[in-house]
């Protein structure tokens, strides 16, 4: 959802840069119905309540911003495949690693939380590191982020 969350705000501030805006709005107007109609299926009809607005947020946030890229990715000349590509990749990857992380059982329900979290942020950090792309840098960015932290 975060990851949607961040495209579409993105999204967003070049509809309005580039005074984009009527198109904007009927996307938003698009979006919106779709997820009147995903609420409609997951809350009353398939009465799953807070978890049916739950899969209505994150399908219709998926759905919206999609719909944004292929314009945005039109304009800018980008391929959009790619971003599909990315998300699909960047999602599924970081879904093994939590769920490796979670494989952790110790006596303690807390200790295997706090242990679970650091070993998922080690292995995204290891991630990262080796695969820079996940989060759309270079290796060059990495390189600069490293210089900027062993100087602190």
């Amino acid at each position: 959802y975060p990851i949607h969350q961040t495209y579409g705000q993105l999204s967003t501030s070049l509809f309005y840069a580039t005074e984009q805006t009527k198109k904007y709005r009927n996307l938003g107007l698009i979006s919106q119905s779709i997820m009147l109609i995903l609420s409609i299926i997951f809350v009353f009809a398939l009465d799953l309540g807070a978890v049916g607005f739950g899969l209505m947020m994150v399908i219709g946030q998926l759905i919206g911003t999609n719909l944004q890229l292929i314009f945005i990715s039109k304009y800018l000349d980008i391929n959009y495949v790619y971003l599909v590509k990315h998300q699909i990749f960047s999602i599924l990857l970081f879904i093994l690693l939590s769920f490796l992380a979670s494989l952790i059982e110790l006596n303690s329900h807390l200790i295997s939380f706090i242990v679970s979290g650091l070993i998922y942020t080690i292995l995204s950090g290891v991630m990262i590191l080796f695969f820079p792309s996940i989060l759309s840098l270079t290796k060059s960015d990495i390189t600069k982020v490293k210089k900027i932290i062993f100087k602190i």
